[in-house]
């Protein structure tokens, strides 16, 4: 199993990478999206909420979901693993 995709699948949408998913995660993506800020550290696809592989408005739009809409959880994991 590769444990860096296992770290990315575990805290995807934890794009400011400080534990928790907050409306902070969406205000690193829009910075990091649309105004040229550092991408989520330690690789980009932090950011990538639904899993398909690349850091979108969609993956802004299913945070907001989350934590202010529906409160669905998030869709886990992203990534298939082989042992």
């Amino acid at each position: 199993m590769d444990a860096f995709r296992a770290i990315l699948s575990i805290a995807r949408g934890d794009a400011n990478n400080n534990g928790t998913i907050t409306i902070g995660d969406i205000s690193c993506l829009q910075y990091y999206k649309f105004m040229g800020g550092p991408a989520p550290f330690p690789d980009s696809l932090l950011g990538d909420v639904n899993c398909d592989g690349q850091v979108t408005i969609g993956d802004i739009n299913m945070l907001i979901d989350h934590l202010f809409i529906s409160f669905n959880p998030l869709p886990l994991p992203c990534f298939e693993f082989n042992d």
